[in-house]
């Protein structure tokens, strides 16, 4: 059952970077997708993620995680039996947060990169 389910997600079109595993112990999708990256990371964007390493938001279990020079956004989603939200509308609500996500870090590193030019002049 676990196995259908996990085929129909990952038909869904991800554009070819999402990645969706199932953890049949703790019976909880995982999608992840990389927001961020850079061949140098921005200090900017290394402090935003380290603050927030040990949090995780909502909706469901939603956490940041640096590795290879990339941010990624991942997401936790428990699988219940029974009537629950659609999965598929599941990762549609969560490719939109991650292409909003990737947004607002990729003005960080614009910022940071160009912080003497948006100062205004006295």
């Amino acid at each position: 059952m676990y196995n259908e389910i996990v085929s129909r997600l990952l038909a869904y079109p991800q554009r070819g970077r999402m990645k969706i595993d199932f953890d049949v112990k703790r019976k909880i999708f995982r999608f992840s997708i990389p927001i961020f990256a850079s061949k140098e990371m921005p200090s900017s964007i290394k402090t935003y993620v380290e603050a927030r390493k040990e949090s995780n938001f909502k909706p469901h279990v939603t956490s940041y995680k640096i590795e290879e020079n990339k941010v990624f956004l991942i997401q936790e989603v428990p699988f219940e039996e029974g009537f629950q939200e659609t999965l598929r509308n599941n990762v549609d609500k969560f490719w939109h947060m991650s292409t909003h996500c990737s947004r607002m870090i990729a003005e960080m590193a614009v910022e940071e990169q160009y912080k003497d030019a948006l100062i205004p002049p006295l």
